[in-house]
């Protein structure tokens, strides 16, 4: 399975769980358009979502501009975004220690490319700030633009 179609089917299965957990805000909406969220956060374009739910093309555009429609969808991304960032944190330990066997292997170009590889991730790791009043500074400065 190619890795698009794999996070495709992933992030389609965590939908589908998010729908049966259901949040507050989908819960609110009726199950028909919960169909349709599902529908698209599948993957399927809006002809093959309005085919499947037999509703007109104009009822689903209707619906996607709806606040209470908007506010769910975002709340099911949301959603979906934090469980596979988890997933991702979950996999970093085993990654690094793949890194670290690698490091060990008897191949001295894969040692070579590995150190090199671990060098310029951490080169590339951005300096946070450390002083409390620069903090509270940018923070400032971040609310006034937004």
């Amino acid at each position: 399975m190619n890795e698009n179609l794999f996070l495709k089917e992933t992030f389609r299965n965590q939908i589908q769980l998010i729908l049966k957990a259901g949040p507050e805000n989908i819960s609110t909406i009726d199950p028909l358009k919960q169909q349709a969220m599902s529908l698209l956060a599948g993957g399927y374009g809006v002809d093959e979502v309005c085919d499947a739910l037999k509703i007109h093309r104009s009822t689903l555009w209707r619906w996607r501009k709806q606040p209470e429609f908007i506010a769910s969808w975002n709340q099911m991304v949301k959603k979906g975004k934090e469980k596979q960032i988890q997933a991702l944190l979950e996999l970093q330990h085993q990654a690094f220690n793949v890194l670290k066997d690698c490091l060990s292997s008897q191949s001295e170009l894969l040692r070579f490319k590995v150190a090199i590889t671990i060098v310029e991730k951490v080169d590339a790791m951005p300096d946070g700030l450390v002083c409390t009043e620069e903090i509270l500074h940018k923070q400032q400065q971040d609310e006034k633009f937004r």
